[in-house]
């Protein structure tokens, strides 16, 4: 993946090579030359126009799809991990203290890059291998 300089760099180029084609079209091909094929292509280009746009149109609708299904996948997890901590309650103070704080370490990790430091490997115990040890009862050390 680019950085934002190269991306920009990129779609530099590709606008001033669109731009410098435009300019060698028209040196070679005249507007006097092209009228003459006006109503030949013309619902050529309206058909083509057309398409792009439901293809734009299309590709939108699915990222958007993508955005706010990955939006209702984050709230059910916030959801989730808030009705942990309050069913835990019940528990032995001790235990209801462990989930609170497992689960606000949980909160304030995943939002700032836990899942690619999780799918990068672990370099120290994360939270789910603590979260699991503290449900084996402590028993375990931590992956």
């Amino acid at each position: 993946m680019l950085s934002v300089f190269g991306s920009s760099v990129v779609i530099l180029a590709t606008v001033a090579g669109a731009i410098a084609l435009l300019f060698v079209l028209r040196s070679f091909w005249g507007s006097e030359l092209r009228r003459v094929h006006n109503d030949v292509i013309g619902w050529h280009v309206s058909v083509i126009g057309s398409t792009y746009a439901v293809i734009v149109g299309f590709m939108l609708f699915a990222v958007w799809s993508n955005f706010e299904t990955a939006e209702n996948i984050a709230e059910a997890e916030a959801n989730c991990l808030v009705n942990v901590v309050r069913s835990s309650r019940g528990l032995a103070p001790s235990s209801h203290e462990q989930i609170r704080r497992l689960a606000l370490q949980y909160a304030n990790v995943m939002p700032f890059g836990g899942m690619a430091r999780h799918a990068a490997g672990p370099s120290e115990p994360c939270v789910s291998c603590t979260h699991s040890a503290a449900l084996d009862g402590g028993n375990r050390q931590p992956d």
